[in-house]
């Protein structure tokens, strides 16, 4: 598209110029919309400054506009705005920019300022982006389409942002009420954020404010990350421990407890040398013999038992046999016993 200014022959400043004499004379909405549009063809830079300066016109006059062609030219200018902004990497039109998702009700306008706060690194904004993405991941809006387009543009942000403090909310984004769309975003912007997770996934698993799904796919998400074994081994530890001291209400915990317990083993298994995991295990086994010969053994911790002691096995370390021997010499189940003697032929 040959825009009207580089028909005149000008280059530079003065193409800039002209538009912005352009965009000041027009009387529409519309027709500043049309200028812009030429503007952002033209592919400019150093116009940050006069961006600016439209944004913050179009947000002082935004509630008076009647005329609905006129609002929807003015949501168009606002989100073209915004993205030219991000293009310039524009800092100083933070503030405007905030203006824009507190102004305009229509949520691709919201979720392109969030976006734009990202792009120009606009660190005064970053708590209040998390704030909004974690209003949104509390509960699905009454428009669907809404939370989740503003949703997306809060994810964005935090991608360009990458600073830490923003891996949880989009973490839990990428396992709340959103359609797939949105959760894939988030599974992609995680690794963004943060290289290694292993703090805020340990925050998870440790924290008595998040549930055992929390939980659980934390754990998954570790596993998937690009962290170190080490880091992955420890958190697999403190997934077990909480399976050991957590308490189920209902069927789906269970569940949840059971595959977080199995998912635990077998990273424990996976990324810790041999002789650490064996050492591992052997203490988890250790404190169900004890909770065995006390008499106050549940049914979680035979079905921990039943999983502890075949991974002891897998080790092939001796660190293990103590505890091995230990169950069958308890009153442990004929069941579990025999699992114990399995093992016991594993080592060497």
């Amino acid at each position: 598209m040959i825009t009207f200014a580089a028909t005149l022959g000008f280059s530079g400043a003065e193409e800039v110029a002209v538009y912005v004499y352009l965009y000041n004379a027009s009387s529409t909405i519309s027709a500043q919309l049309d200028i812009l549009q030429q503007m952002a063809a033209a592919d400019l830079s150093g116009a940050g400054e006069f961006y600016t300066k439209a944004l913050k016109r179009l947000v002082s006059e935004y509630k008076n506009i009647g005329d609905i062609t006129e609002k929807n030219a003015a949501d168009e200018q606002a989100m073209l705005l915004s993205a030219l902004l991000g293009e310039e990497k524009y800092t100083p039109a933070a503030p405007d920019i905030w203006l824009v998702l507190e102004t305009f009700s229509s949520p691709p306008v919201k979720a392109e300022a969030l976006i734009t706060l990202g792009k120009i690194r606009a660190t005064h904004y970053l708590p209040e982006v998390i704030r909004v993405l974690q209003n949104v991941n509390d509960a699905p809006t009454a428009d669907r389409l809404t939370g989740e387009s503003i949703a997306f543009g809060a994810i964005v942000s935090l991608e360009y942002f990458r600073d830490p403090s923003g891996y949880l909310p989009v973490f839990f984004a990428g396992n709340g009420w959103y359609s797939n769309r949105i959760k894939e975003q988030a599974l992609r912007t995680l690794p963004f954020i943060t290289g290694d997770p292993t703090p805020f996934i340990l925050e998870v698993v440790r924290g008595t404010e998040y549930n055992y799904s929390a939980k659980l796919t934390a754990l998954q998400t570790i596993e998937k990350s690009g962290a170190d074994n080490l880091s992955k081994a420890g958190v697999a530890v403190a997934a077990l421990a909480e399976c050991r001291s957590g308490q189920a209400c209902n069927p789906q915990e269970i569940n949840t407890l059971a595959e977080m317990r199995k998912t635990a083993i077998t990273m424990i298994n996976r990324y810790n040398s041999k002789d650490e995991a064996a050492r591992v295990l052997s203490n988890f086994l250790t404190d169900l013999n004890a909770k065995q010969q006390s008499g106050t053994i549940g049914q979680e911790d035979l079905q921990m038992a039943g999983e502890i002691i075949p991974a002891l096995g897998q080790t092939g370390r001796r660190a293990g046999r103590p505890a091995l021997h230990a169950v069958i010499e308890l009153d442990w189940p004929p069941s579990i016993k025999q699992l114990a003697e399995n093992a016991l032929k594993q080592i060497y």
